[in-house]
């Protein structure tokens, strides 16, 4: 899980208002979760990288990297329906929340 202080200020910076331990963990929890899905979409992502590379004669990948990472990021970002901010493969740097029915 990610260090909570590190969670706080991130927090801290984008808002103006108290933050709760409770809050702080409940971030930090949801993020790592994120990353876990991200971390196995990856894989799936570099099998499918790795299967064009074999039809064009190239070698294969070995690791995970910043291609399957991206690929990952921009398949749940698809599905979710949700902007992420330009540096996490957004376009416009906002985020928005999935819209409630």
């Amino acid at each position: 899980m990610l260090p909570l202080e590190t969670v706080r200020k991130r927090m801290k910076a984008v808002c103006n208002a108290e933050i709760s331990q409770s809050a702080v963990a409940r971030v930090a929890m949801h993020v790592d979760e994120y990353i876990q899905e991200i971390a196995k979409r990856s894989v799936r992502e570099l099998e499918e990288i790795n299967k064009m590379k074999e039809f064009h004669g190239l070698y294969k990948k070995k690791r995970v990297d910043a291609e399957a990472i991206e690929r990952a990021i921009k398949f749940f970002n698809a599905q979710n329906n949700t902007e992420m901010p330009e540096r996490a493969s957004g376009k416009n740097g906002t985020i928005r929340a999935p819209e409630v029915a």
